[in-house]
């Protein structure tokens, strides 16, 4: 089966994310497939920021990159559960993912558990193994094929 997904950074610049967005639009002719482009890992917070991005607060990185990858043509956007609601007034199309959703006493830093990831307009729902997140699949289990 092909890939259906695949991401970017949104600090590969305008022209690359542009040239994404073509070719997501070309596959998407064909297939259901989708370029989500990332704003800053959800691993990431204030304090560990790297030095380049010093001049301006985590979430006014995370809104320019946005604004970035809306402006080249994409509509996927991954970022935190705390950038939801701020990122869907930009784009009530776009379609968000949410890795940083975690199981009740992970630590991780822009993160929040599932119940408290609820709030406003839902992002795509995630579940999690672990620390790996996995986008819900509508698509039958290898068990659930084999009984029918």
């Amino acid at each position: 089966m092909p890939a259906r997904l695949s991401h970017s950074p949104c600090l590969v610049g305008r022209e690359t994310l542009e040239q994404l967005a073509l070719v997501e639009k070309e596959l998407n002719a064909k297939r259901p497939f989708s370029i989500l482009t990332v704003t800053i890992l959800t691993s990431f917070n204030e304090k560990t920021l790297p030095p380049l991005f010093n001049d301006r607060s985590l979430s006014q990185h995370v809104s320019a990159l946005a604004d970035l990858a809306l402006a080249s043509g994409s509509l996927g956007l991954v970022c935190s559960p705390h950038e939801v609601n701020d990122l869907r007034k930009k784009s009530s199309d776009a379609f968000l993912v949410v890795p940083g959703v975690r199981m009740p006493g992970d630590k991780s830093r822009r993160s929040k558990t599932h119940r408290n990831s609820r709030g406003g307009d839902s992002p795509r729902r995630l579940r999690t193994r672990g620390r790996t997140p996995h986008l819900r699949s509508k698509r039958p289990s290898r068990r659930d094929r084999s009984h029918s």
